[in-house]
């Protein structure tokens, strides 16, 4: 075995030790929980959809469509859902900062 193979080897051993540890279990779950959520799912897309549209809007409408997606802003990122995401993935992103920042 070269030493390339060496470590494409070890690489892939630490992907399977990463896909194995708690963090990123619990992340997978809260991951397919927020993709199977309709509820959240509708929200994002009205927020999307407002936020699309308020370049196109009149100045009057404008302040009333900013504020329409705020407030379901506010809703979606207030869910225990998102918020138990976002936590999971912060714990995630933490774990291989030093892989990232090292930059190999």
């Amino acid at each position: 075995m070269n030493e390339i193979e060496l470590l494409n080897s070890m690489a892939e051993k630490i992907v399977e030790d990463f896909k194995s540890t708690p963090t990123f279990l619990r992340y997978k779950v809260l991951k397919d929980a927020l993709d199977n959520d309709l509820e959240l799912a509708s929200l994002k897309k009205e927020r999307e959809e407002l936020q699309s549209s308020i370049k196109h809007a009149k100045s009057d409408e404008r302040l009333s469509l900013i504020k329409k997606c705020k407030l379901l802003d506010e809703e979606y990122n207030s869910s225990p859902l998102v918020i138990n995401y976002n936590s999971a993935k912060g714990e995630l992103l933490d774990m291989i900062k030093i892989l990232t920042e090292s930059k190999l």
